[in-house]
């Protein structure tokens, strides 16, 4: 009886490692100035690694984007950069990048993230910042 048992918790287990491990994250991304208008842009997002290994490139389509992607444990580089806007920055230049670490977390339990960003038109710094992470546990 307890092998029996032990087998079909081991059954179990395996099946749902393999259900998760295919799991993947809609991350989305608002970014805009301080005055309400959109920033007309990019995001990408790099896995950090030797060598490093671009994922995502996505422009915004006013102030948003959006992707569906497998993460797994490591450390990643979402960019926001400026493009098309000559009265308020230079071609390409970079507004932000930041790290996101999956090291303490299972990836597979992340269904969904979120970030909208605020910079400001004057000195392009940021302004804000509002995080949202969405994950579903077992």
């Amino acid at each position: 009886m307890h092998t029996t048992m032990t087998r079909y918790l081991l059954l179990a287990l395996l099946l749902s490692l393999a259900q998760t491990a295919n799991a993947q994250t809609y991350l989305t991304a608002g970014v805009k100035w301080d005055d309400g208008t959109p920033v007309n842009g990019s995001v990408t997002l790099v896995q950090n690694g030797s060598p490093d290994i671009l994922l995502a490139a996505k422009t915004l389509s006013s102030g948003w984007t959006n992707f569906t992607i497998l993460l797994s444990k490591g450390t990643y580089t979402v960019t926001v950069a400026c493009h098309n806007a000559p009265t308020v920055c230079a071609e390409g230049t970079v507004l932000t990048a930041f790290p996101v670490f999956t090291a303490m977390l299972d990836p597979a339990m992340l269904k969904r993230g979120e970030v909208n960003l605020v910079f400001r038109k004057a000195d392009l710094s940021l302004k804000s910042a509002d995080v949202k992470v969405h994950s579903e546990f077992p």
